[in-house]
């Protein structure tokens, strides 16, 4: 557990509140412990270092600022002040209250776009974001500013998604669409008898029915995740070596480390149908996984890869 012992009781302490208190704002099922254990494996690659200022991006609800304050003397928590479904932003509204509700008082929130970051040059020991440059129109000027931003010695983490990811994507699609095929047959075979108190599951029905629309809206794959106008795009330029020279600036930044993340198949697949059970199995895992994230033949399996970079 090395230098991190202590942060990762505080950082089980917080995950637990989360699951006791604020079941409400949780975003899907079981997304405390995943995204809990996910923390853990980054927190296992992370330098041994002492770190003072972190900025995050794309902080979200401001989950993974409530960790990064355990390990840092400050966070500075960034993300789109009001709700964008483009970006997935949730709004900051919901950040700052959850971190109130956790009682962390280390960290700021603040609107922020990453290619245009509002701080001096040389402002903190680390950045950190995990899921958000598939969301930035102009990467490549995102990863300028972190660099810019960066202190002399000081480090990107950086967590994005991979053409794996994307394989799964669409057998999660098509697994998606055999449930609800599935619900269908079965619905039309055993009606449900017509009532006042079956009017709310009706209304259901029809919300399902407009998810699953807009779910078709890409067929015959499933629709992009970020930025790029495809499925197939993403595909093509979600591998380790692309993302690895867009975070690099093709090269002239220091590569320190690029490893696979999450490489047990059974989570992504297992989701449609069984999310919690997933996760179980990930917990069970994840510690093997993260051992093997360096060698070459399972960084490609990984449904994201963290690339650590160090400003010269």
């Amino acid at each position: 557990m090395g230098s991190w012992t202590k942060a990762r009781v505080e950082i089980l302490k917080l995950k637990e509140y989360c699951f006791t208190n604020l079941k409400d704002k949780e975003l899907w099922p079981s997304y405390y412990e995943r995204r809990y254990l996910e923390f853990l494996n980054f927190l296992d690659l992370f330098p041994d270092r002492k770190i003072e200022h972190v900025l995050e991006l794309g902080c979200g609800v401001g989950y993974y600022s409530a960790f990064l304050a355990k390990i840092a003397d400050h966070v500075t928590a960034t993300d789109l002040e009001s709700i964008d479904p483009v970006t997935h932003s949730p709004g900051l509204q919901i950040t700052r209250d959850i971190l109130k509700s956790l009682d962390v008082n280390n960290v700021t929130v603040m609107n922020a776009s990453a290619e245009s970051l509002p701080f001096p040059d040389n402002s903190f020991d680390m950045v950190f974001s995990s899921h958000v440059l598939e969301h930035v129109p102009d990467v490549n000027k995102a990863v300028s500013e972190i660099n810019r931003v960066l202190r002399p010695g000081g480090i990107n983490i950086c967590i994005v998604p991979t053409t794996t990811d994307r394989i799964y994507a669409l057998a999660y699609f098509y697994m998606y669409l055999l449930k609800r095929t599935v619900i269908k047959l079965f619905n039309l075979v055993f009606p449900a008898p017509k009532s006042v108190a079956m009017q709310g599951h009706a209304s259901a029905e029809k919300s399902i029915a407009a998810a699953a629309n807009a779910y078709l809206k890409y067929f015959p794959f499933p629709e992009p995740h970020g930025v790029l106008q495809s499925y197939t795009q993403e595909l093509k330029h979600w591998t380790l070596s692309n993302w690895r020279r867009i975070i690099t600036g093709s090269g002239r930044i220091k590569l320190v480390s690029q490893r696979g993340l999450q490489l047990n198949p059974v989570l992504p697949l297992s989701g449609v149908f069984f999310p919690i059970a997933g996760v179980k199995i990930y917990r069970l895992t994840r510690r093997v996984e993260n051992k093997l994230s360096g060698l070459p033949v399972f960084k490609q399996l990984g449904l994201s890869t963290m690339v650590i970079t160090e400003k010269q």
